[in-house]
């Protein structure tokens, strides 16, 4: 049984490091996002197209502005995404006097452009959304594909290979402003224009199509894939600005839970997943949107934490703009600080409950609500490829430096209480504080963040922030609950002819399930074989095994006389068992003279109502898997 230990625990603080750092650049606006390139968080500055690369320990790598000759600066727009390859990738619409023409650009580990394209279309100017990267490797462009003049507006998707090259484009006839589009689980799109929803495969063929009726709400981002669904976001419109979370199952229908709003006064753009079941969005509440507030949500786009950050200084004022996750599932931020209208961006290292070291708390409510949806038709349209006009780009490194506002550097380890394992079973031991760590090193030898076990003893574990070169450890015993076995246990028993076998598997207070899910205690057994009964007690199972075996009774004679003396007159085989039985008699020809799947059954020496002569003649006995093979003597 399990027995109580006292936990061994070794911490030096309550929380990890953390830091919130501001870059020397003045922004030309408020649009800043972060993402994560595996652990490495990169800040992207939507409209000066200025990208800054951090390490895992907040100090910037390589930073660096892109430049092209074509560019309307005044009305850019810019997507980014880190792609695979450590490589990353953004596409701009280029805003001229008459239309707006759509350019990629691909960017190297190192911050250096691999190649940059601008498209145009004649007739159309390409408004671009979305860069996005399918399992492949491929690159997809999502934007509005507005006609120059009259004309409907539509969506259009568009594909190239790594080098920059046009496959296929095709237009979709719902269109919108504003939206994004991402890959999806099944190697398909979504593409998102305000709230109507084209689902894709992975050739650009219309799978469904829906509408979402919500009046008053601005839409911007792109949503994001849970394992049960999509989730997106709004902002109400009106003097609230409040900030709405819809969900629409894998099919397009609208989820149990249609609508739900929070009430922080708040403009929001992205939603940042954190696993298959939760996902994160960065909000600014209070009425002057100085607050950033991190705020976690389960699937069912309820609340699971929250943390708001500040600062203490009154001139310097938080504007909370991006959140990512990095490989080891801490979030990263960034956003604006508003010191005199000055607009420096800054990013932020928080721990997994969002905190930061300066942090406040600011109350909010959410409500439910009900909205309906309708389901276009929506048509694919094969279109002509843009024509490449400008392939020339410039780009110059940053020499930006970086202060720290607020850091952390208190550490803690936590393998949790310790416990008992129950039989054939195992655990997976990791660090339950917030801290972040980058070096691993357990009793065992292994150097992995976690550790499985199955056997008992006493684990150590000592792990390193390589940034402040400061370890920590902590100790956990695991122990194995004794289980009993069943107190009447019968095992490799044998079952003769005609009769039945009680299997008693009794343990006080314990529950069963037989291998034909009946939950009694005992089970009957008519038959040989194997069978297995999982006993359920005090939280654990453990399944016991049974093999029935029959009876088994053969004599097989070598020779006969069907003489009629009453002497040995019949071939008789004897079997006491209960497999299936069968016998098959041949005479030296290879013809089959006798058959019977009776043990009861004799033969009398004749075939065909005829003696047959004397000599030898041959058999096969199956019972069960088992065959017998020899011959038999015919004397008279």
């Amino acid at each position: 049984m399990l027995g109580v230990i006292g936990t061994v625990f070794f911490s030096i603080s309550y929380s990890q490091s953390t830091l919130l750092q501001k870059v020397s650049s003045v922004k030309q606006n408020r649009d800043i996002m972060v993402y994560a390139s595996e652990n490495n968080p990169v800040v992207w500055e939507y409209d000066s197209l200025r990208l800054i690369k951090f390490d895992e320990c907040g100090t910037i790598q390589w930073q660096n502005q892109y430049n092209f000759t074509r560019l309307n600066r005044i009305l850019l727009v810019s997507s980014f995404a880190p792609l695979s390859k450590k490589e990353f990738g953004f596409v701009t619409t280029e805003t001229h006097s008459t239309h707006s023409d759509s350019r990629v650009t691909l960017i190297d580990s190192n911050g250096n452009i691999s190649w940059s394209r601008s498209f145009h279309m004649t007739g159309y100017s390409l408004i671009s959304y979305s860069l996005i990267e399918n399992k492949q490797g491929e690159l997809f462009v999502y934007g509005s594909l507005n006609p120059i003049g009259a004309g409907s507006v539509s969506t259009f998707l568009y594909k190239l290979n790594r080098n920059g090259h046009l496959q296929w484009m095709k237009s979709y006839n719902l269109g919108g402003i504003w939206g994004g589009g991402i890959s999806t689980s099944d190697n398909g799109f979504l593409l998102r224009t305000g709230l109507r929803f084209i689902k894709l495969n992975f050739t650009g063929t219309v799978q469904w199509a829906t509408n979402i009726s919500d009046l008053g709400n601005y839409f911007f981002s792109a949503p994001i894939e849970l394992a049960d669904g999509y989730v997106f976001n709004g902002t109400n419109s009106g003097s609230s600005l409040s900030l709405s979370f819809f969900k629409i199952d894998k099919s397009g229908n609208l989820a149990t839970i249609h609508k739900k709003t929070i009430n922080y006064n708040s403009i929001n753009r992205s939603i940042a997943k954190k696993n298959d079941s939760t996902f994160t969005c960065i909000l600014n509440g209070s009425l002057s949107r100085n607050l950033p507030t991190l705020v976690e949500f389960d699937k069912d786009l309820s609340i699971k934490k929250k943390n708001t950050l500040t600062l203490s200084s009154s001139v310097q004022r938080l504007t909370g703009s991006g959140v990512a996750f990095l490989k080891n599932g801490n979030p990263i931020v960034t956003g604006v600080i508003d010191s005199s209208f000055t607009h420096k961006p800054y990013f932020g290292v928080l721990d997994n409950d969002y905190k930061l070291g300066c942090d406040t708390s600011i109350q909010d409510s959410m409500f439910t609500e009900t909205v309906t949806q309708s389901f276009p038709t929506v048509n694919a349209t094969n279109q002509p490829l843009p024509q490449i006009i400008d392939s020339s780009y410039s780009q110059q490194s940053l020499t930006n430096t970086l202060e720290t506002l607020c850091q952390t550097n208190i550490f803690s380890l936590d393998l949790g209480k310790d416990t008992a394992l129950c039989p054939n079973s195992e655990i997976t031991l990791s660090n339950q504080s917030s801290s972040l760590f980058q070096q691993f090193l357990w009793s065992t030898g292994a150097t992995t963040p976690t550790l499985t076990v199955n056997h008992p003893g006493s684990y150590v574990l000592t792990a390193t922030n390589i940034c402040h070169g400061i370890s920590v450890s902590d100790t956990i015993q695991i122990d194995t609950i004794d289980f009993p076995s069943p107190w009447n246990l019968y095992r490799d028993t044998v079952l003769c002819e005609n009769s039945s076998l009680l299997i008693e598997a009794e343990i006080p207070l314990a529950t069963y399930k037989w291998h034909d899910n009946s939950t009694n205690s005992s089970w009957v057994a008519t038959r040989p074989g194997n069978y297995f009964v999982d006993i359920s007690l005090n939280g654990c199972s453990k399944r016991f095994y049974y093999k029935v075996e029959s009876c088994e009774t053969l004599f097989i004679p070598n020779v006969f006389s069907p003489n009629k003396d009453g002497v040995n007159d019949s071939f008789k085989v004897r079997y006491l068992g209960v497999y299936p039985y069968s016998i098959r008699i041949y005479n030296r020809w290879g013809n089959v003279i006798f058959t019977s799947n009776d043990p009861n059954e004799n033969w009398d020496g004749t075939y065909m109502n005829k003696e047959v002569s004397e000599g030898v003649y041959f058999y096969v006995i199956e019972i069960g898997t088992n065959a017998y093979r020899g011959n038999i003597s015919v004397f008279r």
